[in-house]
């Protein structure tokens, strides 16, 4: 998921929020979005020991 995709969705609940929806619905796009960041850093952090290990192929 994108980081555009998460800024949207946080607008979606924050909508959700303003029209009064229940938190059991709030509950459950919350814990999507919790999970999207998750592999999001997940999916970071290997690109940042990708990028590690080419640096020191090079050297």
């Amino acid at each position: 998921m994108r980081l555009y995709d998460l800024t949207n969705n946080y607008n979606e609940v924050k909508m959700m929020i303003e029209d009064g929806v229940g938190p059991s619905a709030l509950e459950g796009r919350l814990q999507a979005i919790e999970e999207s960041i998750q592999d999001k850093a997940q999916n970071l952090a290997l690109l940042i020991r990708n990028l590690e290990a080419d640096t020191e192929a090079i050297k």
